[in-house]
């Protein structure tokens, strides 16, 4: 888990070291009604999230190689 102000920073990083291939998934306030999850690269969840301005609690799962 890891804090709600740092979502995009981190989407651009994973972009940046496990490039565009890779799938992600970011699931948000798990076990609350707004629950969200997300399945994508670390690029386009990058921009979406930019774009969204999303916040919340949040994990994040890395496909492996």
């Amino acid at each position: 888990m890891d804090t709600p102000y740092r979502l995009v920073q981190l989407m651009r990083d994973m972009a940046d070291v496990f490039g565009e291939t890779r799938s992600v998934c970011v699931a948000f306030d798990l076990t609350l009604p707004s629950e969200a999850i997300y399945h994508s690269t670390a690029p386009k969840l990058y921009q979406q999230f930019l774009k969204e301005g999303k916040k919340g609690e949040f994990v994040v799962v890395l496909e492996g190689k």
